[in-house]
């Protein structure tokens, strides 16, 4: 979708403007949404790493991952701000808190308000194979959470199979449409290709 793109691309940006860098910690708090993916796109672009969390994580819980994972900026909405705020207590991070449904809450960041202005092209960071784009915990029933790092390379070569699977198994064929800027006319032009080989 290209205005998922668009948006991916103005909270790149806005990231970028809050200090985040190549391999900083962006962690999500929320339930499936837009500004999940959204944050998955941008933070990779950036060459961050995406830290995705249990919204419904306790406070004691949401401090620890907070401080372990070192996430310096977390995307949530005002539905688990309380739980953050309280686990915030103990650790003092993440550094910003960035809700994506209320623009008046004293101490935190509005998403629309960061991203409101920000330039829609987002350069890409060079990555290697080997960096981490993804950081996930696992469920700690037998201790504390662990981080389980998500190579670029791991994620395509999960994606590379799945789509094998669903080409070689009931043949279906991924294309993707894309705009692309033409500089000569300063329009948007449509473009399909495959989008595996």
């Amino acid at each position: 979708n290209v205005e998922m793109i668009r948006s991916a691309n103005r909270l790149g940006n806005a990231l970028k403007q809050l200090g985040i860098k190549k391999a900083d910690r962006v962690g999500t708090q929320l339930t499936n949404c837009p500004q999940v993916i959204q944050t998955f796109i941008a933070t990779m672009k950036i060459g961050g790493i995406v830290v995705p969390l249990n919204p419904s994580a306790r406070p004691d819980e949401a401090a620890y991952l907070y401080k372990d994972s070192g996430i310096k900026a977390l995307i949530t909405s005002s539905d688990y701000l309380e739980r953050v705020n309280q686990a915030r207590q103990d650790t003092k991070e993440p550094k910003h808190v960035i809700l994506t449904d209320s623009a008046d809450t004293p101490g935190t960041l509005f998403f629309d308000k960061i991203t409101q202005g920000c330039s829609e092209e987002l350069t890409i960071e060079e990555t290697d194979n080997d960096d981490v784009p993804v950081l996930v915990y696992t469920a700690g029933t037998t201790g504390r959470p662990k981080g389980v790092m998500y190579t670029h390379f791991g994620l395509y070569y999960s994606a590379v199979g799945s789509y094998e699977l669903l080409e070689e198994g009931i043949g279906i064929h991924l294309k993707s449409t894309s705009l692309k800027h033409d500089a000569k006319t300063n329009k948007y032009v449509a473009e399909t290709t495959e989008v595996y080989g």
